[in-house]
C-alpha cells in the first residue's frame, strides 16, 4: 500500500511496549494506542473459537479498540482507512494478500463517492461526516457490552443490525443506495449511509471463493481490483493462486509475469467489474 498504493499518511498503531519499540527500531510512524483499549487486555472474558488461535479473548479487545480508535479519529475530522479483515468489512492485511499498483486513498474515496457514501464496506474507510462521526461514537461505545457477550466490533454491527438502523442505513449498489437517499428525505432521516456489497461483501463478484478456482483470472486493468486475496485456498496452495494470477510478495526473489494474453486458455475466466 506505501510503495506502491501511494499511501503516505498512515500510522502504526501497537498496544504492546515490545512492539511500540519495534516499530520504531523500523523507523515506521508509530502510535502507542493503549489508552484506547476499552478493557485491560488480560481482563477480557468470554473467549470465542477464534479467539482462541491467539490463547485468550484478547483479541476482541483489540478489534473492538480499532473501532474505538476510529472512531476517535473521524471525530477529529480525519478520514480514516482501516486495515483489517471481516465478513462483513475488509481491507485486507492478512499476510496472504497481495495489493496491486492502484492509488488506494483516490479508489477508496472514489468507491464511496459513487453513492455518496459515509462509510465505505469491503474496502473500510470513514468519511468525517457529521453522520458518520455519530455513527462511529454510538458502534464504539457498545464495547464493553459487546465483549462482555464475546462478540468483537464487525459481529456486534453485523448480528445486532437493527440497533443501528437509526443511525446506519445500509445499501449494496448504487440503485439501492439512491432509493435508500430518497426514502429517507421523505421522512426527513438523518442516518449515516453505509455501502456495502452482495453476498460475500466482496468488490468483484459474489462468490467470496472465486479466485481460488482454476481458470479464473483477475483483470487488474479493473479500477475497482486492488488486491488479491484467496481466503479459501489452504495455506500450500496460496503460492499456486498468487503465481496463476501473475502477482507475487514483494520479498520473492523469482517471480514472473503472467503472459499479456488473458486468454491462456479456453477455460480461463476474466473477472472485471
Amino acid at each position: 500500500m506505501v510503495k506502491f498504493g501511494g499511501v503516505r499518511n498512515y500510522n502504526v498503531a501497537t498496544w504492546d511496549p515490545d512492539d511500540l519499540q519495534a516499530c520504531i527500531d523500523l523507523n515506521l510512524p508509530c502510535a502507542d494506542v493503549t489508552s484506547f483499549l476499552p478493557t485491560r487486555l488480560e481482563e477480557a472474558a468470554n473467549p470465542t473459537a477464534h479467539d482462541q488461535l491467539v490463547g485468550v479473548s484478547d483479541f476482541l479487545v483489540i478489534k473492538w479498540m480499532r473501532t474505538i480508535l476510529t472512531a476517535n479519529l473521524v471525530k477529529q475530522h480525519y478520514a480514516v482507512i482501516c486495515i483489517c479483515c471481516t465478513q462483513l468489512l475488509c481491507s485486507d492485511a492478512d499476510a496472504d494478500v497481495v495489493w496491486t499498483m492502484k492509488p488506494v486513498w483516490e479508489s477508496f474515496i472514489g468507491f464511496a463517492a459513487f453513492v455518496d457514501a459515509d462509510v465505505n464496506g469491503v474496502a473500510f474507510m470513514v468519511l468525517p461526516t457529521s453522520l458518520a462521526i455519530a455513527f462511529m461514537g454510538i458502534w464504539s461505545a457498545s464495547a464493553l457490552d459487546a465483549i462482555n457477550r464475546g462478540v468483537d466490533n464487525f459481529g456486534h454491527l453485523h448480528h445486532d443490525f437493527s440497533m443501528f438502523d437509526v443511525i446506519m442505513k445500509r445499501c449494496v449498489n448504487p440503485g439501492h443506495c439512491g432509493h435508500v437517499r430518497y426514502e429517507h428525505a421523505k421522512i426527513n432521516m438523518t442516518a449515516a449511509l453505509f455501502y456495502a456489497y452482495p453476498i460475500g461483501h466482496r468488490m468483484v463478484y459474489d462468490n467470496y471463493c472465486l479466485i481460488d478456482i482454476p481458470g479464473i483470472l483477475l483483470d487488474f486493468c479493473d479500477w475497482a481490483i486492488l488486491h488479491v486475496h484467496p481466503p479459501c485456498t489452504p495455506l500450500h496452495g496460496k503460492d499456486t493462486v498468487f503465481e496463476r494470477q501473475g502477482v507475487w510478495f514483494m520479498g520473492d526473489t523469482a517471480v514472473s509475469a503472467r503472459s499479456t494474453v488473458l486468454h491462456s486458455s479456453t477455460s480461463d475466466h476474466i473477472v472485471h467489474r
